[in-house]
């Protein structure tokens, strides 16, 4: 189904895994020949990320204030889905907005394995097909709400992502941690963590922003590691993908996830990659084999895995192997390749 025509549909488009995975499909459906919409229902974007939506692509903007009561919105999205041939929706709430007529050919793509009590069986049961973004998520479905679902993995851009040669780590660690300032990241984990640490042992920059920023500046402050630990702020993925190289570790501790896109980057930049021990991020890692874990919220064992990590960084060939391993399996045109293979079962 390269012709087919495709509308996505997103409450917003601000800055994170979703959305980002979100554009980059979108521009490859369209480099493929689909006649390929987004819509986007609140008014909450971030323009750098619609600046990179591919001119082939129609982009809708409702412009909803997210706590209207207006049906004007939810009238213009409905007629916006008229002539579509999948709908893709990457909320599990859009299909109550959504007029029965257009149910038959509904997707819903779930992107965590964070149980909002808004999800329940009767719900996911309005959309034809439901996918999910890890193996982490479909078992969620399964257990929690008897739901089947077709695992696509999310996808990265990795044509435009800056490589690093591999040499030793530097002398103090540069570490780098990626996502929106929020409890479920985990960044609490890693300041505590690195406060175990000598002094002169690492630094680490954080990039993102979001409500917890002041909270984690005050903790950093707390553990006076004001000298070591930067908040960078929210940056661009362009920005991302170009600095990626300039650091020896990634280190993700969340608490909850449903994959972990920032992960699958930075291996396949060749940066080796720490993590917590959850679903979703153990799954990018293959459970060790490309990448090393510590237990979950515990600042000790991330600690102590920094401190391994210090002494035995992993070689060349391991680190090789985790950017080969992500490249093949979530490059974004394998997934987009992946949801063609599902829109076809749909169109049928």
């Amino acid at each position: 189904m390269t012709k087919g025509r495709v509308v996505h549909v997103a409450w917003s488009l601000r800055i994170g895994g979703i959305e980002t995975m979100l554009v980059n499909l979108a521009n490859v459906q369209a480099e493929y020949g689909m006649a390929v919409k987004i819509v986007i229902i609140n008014n909450q974007i971030d323009e750098e990320l619609a600046s990179r939506i591919s001119e082939k692509v129609e982009v809708v903007r409702l412009n909803r204030s997210p706590k209207s009561r207006s049906p004007w919105s939810i009238i213009r999205l409905n007629c916006e889905l008229f002539g579509a041939d999948i709908i893709h929706c990457h909320s599990f709430t859009i299909a109550t907005y959504v007029l029965p007529i257009f149910r038959r050919k509904l997707l819903l793509t779930i992107h965590t394995t964070d149980k909002s009590p808004k999800l329940t069986q009767k719900l996911l049961k309005k959309y034809r097909t439901v996918a999910s973004i890890s193996e982490g998520v479909q078992r969620m479905l399964i257990d929690d709400f008897a739901t089947d679902s077709i695992v696509v993995y999310n996808g990265i851009d990795t044509a435009n992502i800056r490589c690093k040669e591999y040499s030793t780590p530097s002398q103090p660690l540069k570490i780098v941690q990626l996502g929106r300032l929020i409890r479920l990241k985990g960044h609490h984990t890693l300041i505590d963590a690195i406060a175990k640490l000598p002094a002169d042992a690492v630094r680490l920059d954080i990039i993102g922003d979001g409500e917890e920023r002041t909270d984690i500046e005050q903790l950093i402050e707390k553990n006076n590691l004001q000298g070591c630990v930067r908040i960078l702020g929210q940056q661009s993925q362009h920005y991302i993908f170009e600095h990626l190289a300039d650091y020896d570790l990634l280190v993700q501790p969340s608490i909850v996830e449903g994959f972990g896109l920032t992960v699958a980057e930075a291996m396949t930049a060749g940066i080796p990659v720490l993590v917590s021990d959850i679903e979703g991020l153990r799954e990018v890692v293959a459970c060790g084999k490309y990448g090393r874990m510590f237990t979950a919220e515990d600042s000790e064992s991330c600690a102590m895995a920094l401190q391994e990590f210090i002494k035995n960084p992993p070689s060349c060939e391991e680190v090789l192997s985790a950017k080969n391993f992500a490249m093949g399996k979530f490059d974004i045109h394998s997934v987009a390749n992946g949801y063609i293979d599902l829109y076809k079962v749909i169109s049928r």
